[in-house]
């Protein structure tokens, strides 16, 4: 299932059990028309899926714009998206030739600033052995694996353009990249989990330069992530969003979102919409998005 189609079947389980901001039930009394769930655009016919492995491809808007991804290039995520032919490089960097033998040979696909194009894109380069399970820090992109960048920090981090991160203790964020710190690229990263607003301090707490948002759909997995400068209703998937609200969509069409109380009486949530709570966004009571 794509992660629109999580996210859409995540907002439709969650709100009819929600508390609004006036303090009365979500749940609607007999004759009274409950208000809609949040909606998002249509899912593409293809379901939003990337396109196999084998083609090496996805198209642009299926992705991250930070990616750049198009239908011209390898695709970050994919590890066997890059290869000597498609490339036409050597496994070595040097010179492709179609009579060598090695037309298979892995490379790696990173974001980079390509001499003379306007913004970073998917180019093939050579591939290191480096993962995010390796104790070496990395020191360039080249040092990663197929699949991964080599971020702040010196980790190698497991690209995610499509919005997707398997491993469940991790999520998709915002890192830069350590070979050229202007080119920020989204990568699976560790959940450091949080508790929203006001929620108990055992829940986890985050630094000043950081705020707690839902980074998992599927569960309402919470960590703390970069405070950026995104505000309610503005995109987010290439800047973070502003403290106290949360990044919620499908890759390429993620939106901020306003964190609220759904406790009687909250004054969160502007006038005509509705803190709405509840599973699996929000297992923790209390806390919801406006809508």
């Amino acid at each position: 299932m794509s992660s629109r189609a999580v996210f859409l079947a995540a907002i439709a389980l969650f709100a009819p059990a929600a508390i609004g901001c006036s303090g009365a039930d979500a749940t609607p009394a007999v004759g009274q028309e409950s208000k809609p769930a949040m909606t998002l655009p249509p899912e593409p016919e293809d379901g939003g899926a990337p396109v196999p492995a084998t083609a090496g491809i996805v198209p642009h808007a299926l992705g991250s714009p930070l990616c750049n991804a198009s239908i011209s290039t390898c695709f970050p995520d994919d590890p066997n998206s890059a290869h000597a032919m498609l490339c036409g490089l050597a496994p070595d960097g040097g010179t492709y030739s179609a009579s060598a033998g090695y037309d298979n040979a892995q490379l790696a696909c990173h974001v980079q600033q390509a001499n003379g194009a306007a913004e970073p894109a998917p180019v093939c380069t050579l591939a290191g052995k480096l993962t995010d399970t390796s104790s070496t820090p990395c020191s360039s992109p080249t040092d990663c694996a197929a699949g991964f960048e080599c971020v702040t920090g010196g980790a190698c981090r497991h690209y995610c353009c499509a919005g997707e991160c398997f491993d469940p203790s991790e999520f998709c964020d915002i890192q830069q990249t350590t070979g050229n710190p202007s080119i920020r690229v989204p990568v699976c990263t560790p959940i450091h989990a949080c508790g929203l607003l006001d929620q108990p301090s055992d829940a986890g707490s985050c630094g000043a330069l950081q705020t707690c948002a839902v980074v998992r759909v599927e569960n309402g997995a919470t960590s703390c992530v970069a405070i950026g400068s995104s505000n309610v209703g503005e995109p987010c998937d290439t800047q973070q969003c502003l403290k106290g609200l949360t990044c919620l969509g499908a890759a390429g069409d993620r939106h901020c979102y306003k964190l609220c109380h759904t406790a009687p009486g909250s004054m969160d949530c502007p006038a005509k919409q509705t803190c709405r709570g509840g599973l699996p966004l929000f297992p923790m009571p209390g806390v919801g998005i406006c809508q």
